[in-house]
């Protein structure tokens, strides 16, 4: 009797997955650079459409690999088989179309390198998923099964990696995490904006150091101490001026300077702060007279001074007001935080990034360039002027931004950090910016300033930090002014970019 011989399964040696692996895993390494035809330039910008395919479809395939995995029906089979084949054919079609879109040299940095290094992984791990899907669907050996589902997995996170990593590119590295953060800056800002209750003010700390903030610091702080005098820290005052008297004697206001000067008659010589600027309120005055005699200490709370009968009289009538002006400032910096999002979608526009100034403790934003850098101009800023009170930092690298530009920038108040390295600067608009109270950090280095425009920095009030790296500014003048700001570091180093 003959019998017939029953063909087995074809054996699969895996050789096609290793040459498409092989060629996937080749691109990273193809010189960038190349010159390749508009229409391959074409297909790469077409990636951005593309890549939401692979993404769908390893969703799908995932979910219909765990809901009907077992399934050995025709109609299940034949839908999962579809869903794994598509999903390799529109990551490989993605991966080459990112290629292309990598090569063209619009991209470039870390970011870009780990998203196509990510792209091409997860299109190899989809290249031996379907082929070990293939081997347990001819033999149904268990362990086919689960290394196919494996790398199934794997293939997942890897893609919501390189997505994460796409986003990024696209809107910044903080894109995905940016709500929470702005979540977590919403009630970290309201917990320092919340109003103390009057008796557990801090004399110094709360009421006294804001007056002092609004009449004298001007002309006394840390950056600019007029006659050595600064009054920004309790051991600052201490300290004392030229005068060499001493500004606060513990329980004797009136013999501490502090206290002397600003009770004077207002036409009086010595009278502070000098003739047309706002002095310190009589109830602010009185407090100051009172705090001394009662020890001037750092802790003592109006709570306890308001023992004595005539400072309560006083301060009765006073912290209405003192109230009002908190919550006006509670209602500015909410107001600024509110605004935020919409600041942050109209600098996107314009080739700008803005996001929270996470080393204050207001409502304030950095602005800095975006990546890969878009044109920002003179006429950029422009735009920005009805936010102008909202910027703390400004890192404009390699703008073209003119010193015709520096108007604009001359109007932001609260700026304490200005970068223009690499920028169209060459120093006549600095004129622009030496009224800024609170700009501490200068950087000019790779522009065209030279030593006559450098001098406008002597009139910065508050400079701690300039860098002049790589510009026509001579060692000498950067000797002269170093010396001549006192309270300032001047520089040929490079500096920070951001």
């Amino acid at each position: 009797m003959k019998h017939s011989v029953v063909a087995g399964p074809k054996r699969r040696t895996g050789f096609g997955s290793m040459v498409v692996s092989a060629l996937l895993l080749m691109l990273p390494f193809i010189p960038m650079g190349m010159d390749y035809s508009p229409i391959l330039d074409f297909l790469g910008r077409l990636h951005p459409i593309i890549v939401h395919f692979p993404i769908v479809l390893i969703l799908c395939t995932m979910a219909f690999e765990w809901l009907f995995g077992s399934f050995k029906g025709p109609i299940g089979v034949s839908i999962l088989g579809m869903l794994y084949h598509w999903s390799l054919y529109s990551a490989i079609a993605a991966v080459i179309a990112g290629y292309f879109l990598y090569s063209s040299g619009d991209y470039g940095g870390d970011l870009i390198k780990y998203h196509f290094w990510s792209g091409v992984t997860f299109a190899v791990l989809l290249v031996w998923c379907l082929h070990t899907r293939k081997r347990y669907t001819l033999t149904h050996r268990w362990r086919w099964r689960q290394l196919s589902r494996t790398l199934l997995f794997l293939a997942g996170i890897i893609v919501a990696f390189a997505g994460h990593q796409g986003g990024a590119l696209t809107h910044g590295p903080e894109f995905v995490m940016e709500p929470l953060q702005k979540a977590l800056h919403q009630k970290n800002l309201k917990e320092k904006t919340v109003l103390k209750s009057p008796n557990s003010l801090l004399v110094f700390n709360d009421l006294l150091l804001p007056s002092f903030d609004r009449t004298c610091m001007k002309c006394h702080n840390s950056s600019n101490a007029k006659s050595d005098l600064d009054l920004s820290t309790m051991d600052a005052i201490h300290a004392g001026g030229k005068s060499l008297k001493p500004m606060i004697v513990e329980g004797k206001p009136e013999e501490s300077e502090l206290y002397v000067r600003v009770s004077l008659p207002p036409k009086h010589d010595d009278f502070m702060p000098p003739e047309g600027k706002p002095p310190l309120q009589p109830a602010e005055v009185q407090l100051l007279y009172y705090w001394i005699k009662a020890g001037a200490g750092a802790e003592d709370t109006l709570g306890l001074l308001m023992q004595n009968d005539t400072l309560k009289g006083i301060m009765d009538s006073y912290l209405p007001q003192l109230a009002e002006q908190q919550l006006s400032k509670q209602a500015e910096r909410l107001e600024r935080m509110k605004t935020g999002p919409r600041l942050a979608r109209m600098a996107l526009d314009l080739g700008l990034e803005v996001r929270p100034d996470e080393d204050t403790d207001s409502a304030y934003y950095s602005l800095s360039m975006q990546f890969p850098p878009k044109v920002v101009t003179d006429e950029t800023l422009a735009k920005l002027l009805p936010y102008k009170d909202y910027f703390s930092k400004v890192s404009l690298v390699g703008a073209d931004i003119s010193d015709e530009g520096l108007y604009y920038i001359g109007q932001m108040s609260n700026l304490q950090s200005l970068i223009l390295t690499k920028s169209c600067i060459k120093g006549d608009g600095l004129q622009y910016l030496k009224d800024l109270p609170k700009l501490q950090m200068l950087n000019l280095s790779h522009t065209d300033l030279n030593d006559k425009n450098f001098l406008f920095l002597s009139q910065f009030p508050a400079l701690k930090r300039v860098f002049v790296f790589n510009t026509e500014v001579t060692p000498e003048m950067v000797k002269v002014l170093d010396e001549h700001l006192r309270n300032a570091k001047v520089t040929l180093e490079e500096g920070d970019y951001y």
